[in-house]
This record gives C-alpha cells, structure tokens and sequence, in this order.
C-alpha cells in the first residue's frame, strides 16, 4: 500500500514538473518572440486602411505598394506608396507622394510615461503645393468652420494636448530623403524646393539636433543647420529655450543664436553675402551689383512689439548703424529709431561707374550725381 502511494506522488510531482517546464518554454517563446517581433502582411488590411485615410483627410488616399507590420516590445510599420489625391477643385494628380514610410517604435520607455520612436523615416517624397487667388490652399483638409467661440476653444485644447504629448515623445532618429516640394501660385510661375536629406534627433533628455541640404530652384544649393534645447522644455514653455540656427545659401549665410519664449524672444541674427546680385535672384529681387553686403543685430520680440537694436548694415561701400523699434499695441502700428548713415554710395543704383571715387562731401556728392546715368524704361511697364 506504501508503495503505491508512492509511485502515486512520484507521478504527480513528475506532472508538476512537465506542467512547469512547459509554461516556463511557453513564456521563454512569447518573450523571444515579443522582443524579436513578428511580422505580419498588412496587406489584407489595405482596403479598410485606405477606406479609414480617406476619411480622415478628407480625399481620396490609398497605399498602392506593401503594407508590413511588426509586432512586439519594438514594433513597427512599413508602407510603400502612399498616395494622397488633389482636392476635386484642384483637378487631377497627387497631392502627396511618399515612396517609403518607416516607423519604428520602442514600448519599454511607456512604463515610465515616455512614446520612443526609435526611427520616423520617409523617402522618395513629393509635395505638389497649389493655392488659388482667392486664398484656397490644397492642403486645408478640413473646409468646415466650426463658431468662432468653439473654434478658439478647440484650437486651446489642442495646443494643451499637442504641448503633453509632445513633453513625453522621445525621438532618437528622424530622416527625410529625396524630398520634393512645388508651390504653384495662380498666375506666378512655380516655385521648386528640393531636401536632399534631412537628419535631426529629439531626444527628451537631451537638445535636439538637425541638420538638412538641398536646392531651391534646382540650381541655387542651402545647408540648414539647427541646435536647440530640449523638445520637453520647448513644449513645457520654457521660457528661455536655446537657439543656434545657421543657413548657408546663394553664397548667403544667416545665423541665429539667441532663445526663445513666449514673454520674450531675443536672437543675434547675421545675414551676409558676397554677391548682393545672386541672393536678390533668390528672392526675385533686382538689387544692384555691389557685390559684398550684409546686416546683423539683436532681435527683441516681446507682446505687442518688435525691437532690433545695435543694427550695423553693409551695402557695397555704403554703411549704418542704429536701432529701431516697431509698437504694435496701438491700432496704427509706430515705428521709432535712430539710424546713422556712415557713409552712402548711391553708384550701384545710379548706373555710375564704378571706378570713380566715392563722394567725401555734399558738393562732390551733387557732381556726382550729374552724371548718373538713369534708366526710366522701367516707368513704362
């Protein structure tokens, strides 16, 4: 009877044993398999996706390539040919093109109440841009107006919203690639901006970093880059977020370095070319060839007003310093400053030429200008 009673208990305990081995390589594979991931063909999905883009924008959107998901700690998503249709009053054609879309995310940081996106990424992207001219622009996707006091208070709670989420977003790598944009002004000719690539990190417990190059015009190449503070600090309203922004374009280089704030905002700004010619063509300006020009300052924005003081400006061998300050409280906005003209070379905008020596005094001055050579045709047009 002993004997059996125990050969009884030894069977049982074996069963505990299996049971446990057995939920321990069960839990062994789940975890394997969620840190590893598991992919998945989206591509049954596609027609309800399609159905539920177009909705939400609107207009017609559909993603014409593959759909692959990935799930587990680090999930992720992969689309291939993501197409967003004009508006009907538009015409035909594509508002938005992207050939590839990635995200990757990382679960774990949520125990903690933080979104890591371990890398956003798109490539092969086009951006067809239209505007009428009675103001109608393709890419307002909501053409109803809500009352304008629901309207301010849904646009507040949006701003709250945006402002927590965005406290909480870790972004470790972003990119952008072959990224095409034309702007099509009715009755303008269009405007063409190429990215090339564009790389920034927004990390939460760390400044943000990005840098982009590409082309304007298809000709006319600029390299972007930006150093700030935190994207946390940034949408918690620091009040002194930092900024160091410096562009290089048209033989140009602007440079920012300063912080931002809602109450204040001060920045040293610097703009600088060696042909004045080639940026105004940037601009669709016709400035006159003096070749070497530039402007620098301290940039104050505050509620209500606009102040630039310690202005010192190049214009060829023309050059000023000064300050100005812009009141905009009042319902007639009020400019006020001091402006002090060093020296003014009027021959760049007279046709002179320019081997001829530049007038010390108000006589000269006058003598010069009797043989400025002016070109009135333009009166005509």
């Amino acid at each position: 009877m002993l004997y059996h009673t125990s050969a009884h208990q030894i069977s049982r305990w074996r069963w505990w044993v299996i049971s446990l081995v057995a939920m321990a390589v069960l839990m062994l594979a789940v975890l394997l398999a969620a840190f590893a991931g598991i992919e998945l063909d989206g591509d049954r999905f596609r027609a309800p996706v399609n159905h539920w883009l177009s909705a939400q924008l609107g207009r017609e959107a559909r993603i014409d390539g593959q759909l692959r998901l990935k799930l587990g700690v680090r999930p992720g998503l992969l689309v291939r040919q993501l197409r967003v249709a004009q508006p009907t009053t538009f015409g035909s054609g594509d508002f938005l093109n992207i050939g590839e879309l990635r995200f990757e995310l990382d679960l774990m940081p949520l125990l903690h109440g933080q979104l890591r996106a371990e890398r956003l990424s798109a490539s092969a992207v086009r951006l067809d841009l239209r505007q009428t001219a009675a103001g109608a622009a393709n890419w307002r996707f909501d053409p109803a107006k809500p009352e304008i006091s629901s309207q301010a208070d849904a646009q507040e709670t949006g701003a709250a919203e945006a402002a927590k989420i965005a406290a909480h977003i870790d972004i470790r790598e972003l990119q952008i690639a072959g990224l095409q944009i034309r702007f099509q002004d009715e009755g303008a000719k269009p405007v063409h901006v190429a990215l090339d690539s564009f790389d920034a990190r927004l990390p939460a417990d760390a400044g943000l970093i990005a840098t982009a190059k590409g082309r304007v015009q298809q000709t006319m190449e600029y390299q972007l880059r930006i150093s700030g503070g935190s994207l946390r600090e940034l949408a918690l309203g620091d009040p002194r977020w930092p900024l160091n922004m410096q562009l290089e374009f048209a033989g140009s280089t602007l440079s920012l370095n300063g912080h931002l704030g809602s109450a204040k905002t001060q920045l040293r700004f610097g703009l600088g070319t060696t042909d004045i010619a080639r940026f105004g063509k940037l601009l669709n300006i016709d400035f006159p060839d003096t070749g070497v020009a530039g402007i620098g300052g301290q940039l104050t924005l505050t509620p209500g007003s606009v102040r630039i003081d310690d202005i010192s400006a190049q214009l060829g061998l023309s050059s000023l310093r000064g300050s100005l300050m812009m009141d905009l409280r009042s319902q007639r906005p009020r400019l006020e400053g001091e402006l002090d003209i060093a020296r003014l070379d009027l021959r760049p905008f007279l046709g002179q030429d320019k081997d001829e020596d530049t007038p010390t005094d108000l006589p000269e001055l006058y003598r010069s200008l009797s043989r400025a050579k002016l070109d009135l045709s333009a009166l005509d047009q």
